[in-house]
């Protein structure tokens, strides 16, 4: 009789501690949170998780990394869809609310937690794929300002103006404050920013 050649794959330890560690910190706090409840959750041995991480405070940065690669990559790949400014300043608002919808414990803590990010900017440990981002996204504005499709403006500026009030719907949607799915107000948002960005 031939052997069954299919095999279970196990999941990846890494990304167990990870899914864990949101977990716990999402209903406790980091804080709060030890590195053994984190182990216990994940049902990692000590010597596994000290393998894949430092301690609590290296997960935490891990986790915010690993989510927020997952959303800006998708931010990207929608904006590299795109034909025209109009099109890519929708496309990213209603990328911004559907990820949000879709994501939710991945969403509360990027949200919660933006801290992190700006704590590895300045010790210069933010990861070269973060800031080609940046890059990418401050190029492709800066063509259609130059195009004249879109309002010059300073970057903090043009980003509260075009992601502000969808980031804001998110949140209050994600705290249980809002009713409104964030995805039924995107069409909305979406002209909203249009209306404001466009030169």
């Amino acid at each position: 009789m031939p052997r069954n050649s299919v095999t279970a794959t196990k999941p990846d330890r890494r990304e167990q501690i990870l899914d864990a560690a949101l977990t716990c910190f999402l209903s406790q706090g980091l804080a709060a949170t030890t590195i053994d409840q984190i182990r216990s959750e994940s049902k990692a041995s000590t010597g596994s998780l000290y393998h894949h991480f430092d301690g609590k405070e290296s997960i935490a940065v891990a986790l915010y990394l690993d989510r927020l690669t997952s959303y800006e990559t998708g931010f990207l790949e929608t904006l590299n869809a795109t034909n025209d400014a109009k099109d890519g300043i929708s496309a990213v608002v209603h990328h911004h609310l559907r990820w949000a919808q879709e994501h939710p414990a991945d969403a509360r803590f990027l949200l919660g937690h933006v801290y992190l990010e700006r704590q590895l900017a300045r010790s210069g440990d933010l990861p070269e794929q973060n800031r080609r981002f940046y890059g990418f996204v401050a190029e492709w504005i800066r063509n259609r300002v130059n195009q004249g499709h879109i309002r010059a403006l300073p970057a903090d500026l043009f980003y509260a103006l075009w992601l502000g009030p969808a980031q804001e719907l998110s949140r209050q949607w994600l705290n249980k404050r809002s009713t409104t799915q964030p995805t039924n107000a995107a069409d909305l948002l979406a002209d909203a920013a249009w209306n404001t960005l466009r030169a």
